[in-house]
């Protein structure tokens, strides 16, 4: 939710239909404390005092519950953009930081799953990615009527400074002005700097940003590397792979091991680094390799197929945990 409303991209959808949204932790535990013997199994997304914290207060010992942690949001609550973060951040806010000391110390304590192997590798658990529904087809290198073919590059999402959108443009900025013509797609609002290569599309729905990742040659995620990027597996990522986009990531994991042999991995944080993989990218074979290579992983990782046996262990370990709980 954000406030009263749900999350924006989300609005209008078939799966916004059957959702039932509060917008507070007192209404949240109202509605877990009259509601959850309706419930097989309550899910937390994420381990913080909103989520994974109400669950707790309201059903420990009552319901059967499962934490999915999808991002590294204790790292970034924790850790912070720059030194003394943690400091300062204890100060201003000390009862959310001793309340998501006291969440990280009971993880152990119910079933948990996680959405990477970065994620695994501090806090255990199974592996249950974003999952997207299958591509039917690659979608063809979009060209002119000369044949020449016009690479357009997509970054869908939210441009925070840890995404690396800055650089990127950059690199497109240092490549056009060399004669090349990258066009680059963003979905956020233009900035004044704005280039006369780059399209910002403003906020996009799911279902608009699916599009504009099907219409792009080549899909770049260049995060920095830190706290907020470190164990991050965007689902944009997922996306690209499914509709067989050329893509090229930063060396910051997961994205190297979702994207495997189907794209360029490059190291974080320079813009000369960025404009020598867009110019290997410049190659439309290249690019449909790449593409052909990506949505074959994605086959293997990221659908209901590939997710579904670990997901139901999941529950079940939930279940039988909760089972116990009340035979004692």
């Amino acid at each position: 939710m954000q406030g009263s409303n749900l999350w924006s991209p989300l609005a209008g959808t078939e799966f916004a239909n059957d959702c039932f949204g509060v917008s507070s932790r007192r209404e949240l535990a109202a509605h877990l404390l009259e509601h959850y013997a309706a419930y097989d199994v309550v899910i937390a997304i994420k381990p913080l005092p909103d989520s994974f914290g109400v669950v707790l207060e309201s059903l420990a010992g009552k319901a059967p519950i499962i934490l999915d942690i999808d991002d590294p949001d204790i790292e970034a609550h924790a850790r912070g953009p720059f030194i003394g973060y943690q400091f300062l951040a204890s100060l201003r806010h000390p009862v959310y930081r001793r309340r998501l000391r006291r969440l990280v110390k009971r993880l152990d304590e119910f079933p948990h799953t996680v959405s990477n192997p970065v994620l695994q590798s501090r806090y255990g658990g199974d592996i249950i990615p974003h999952v997207r529904p299958k591509s039917v087809t690659l979608k063809a290198e979009r060209s002119t009527g000369n044949g020449e073919t016009l690479p357009r590059i997509a970054f869908i999402g939210t441009p925070h400074r840890h995404k690396g959108v800055g650089l990127l443009r950059d690199a497109v900025a240092d490549i056009n002005g060399e004669g090349v013509g990258f066009r680059l797609v963003i979905t956020a609002n233009a900035p004044e700097d704005r280039k006369p290569w780059e399209e910002w599309v403003g906020q996009t729905s799911l279902e608009e940003g699916l599009q504009l990742l099907a219409d792009a040659d080549i899909v770049l995620l260049p995060s920095l590397d830190g706290p907020r990027a470190s164990g991050q597996l965007p689902v944009k990522l997922i996306d690209s792979m499914m509709a067989g986009r050329a893509i090229g990531v930063s060396n910051v994991e997961p994205m190297p091991w979702a994207v495997g042999s189907g794209g360029i991995v490059f190291e974080p944080g320079s813009r000369d680094v960025i404009k020598d993989t867009l110019k290997q990218l410049e190659d439309a074979n290249l690019r449909q390799e790449l593409g052909r290579r990506a949505q074959d992983r994605a086959y293997q990782l990221f659908t209901v197929e590939a997710v579904s046996g670990l997901f139901d262990r999941s529950v079940r370990r939930a279940l039988l945990a909760q089972e116990q709980e009340t035979a004692r």
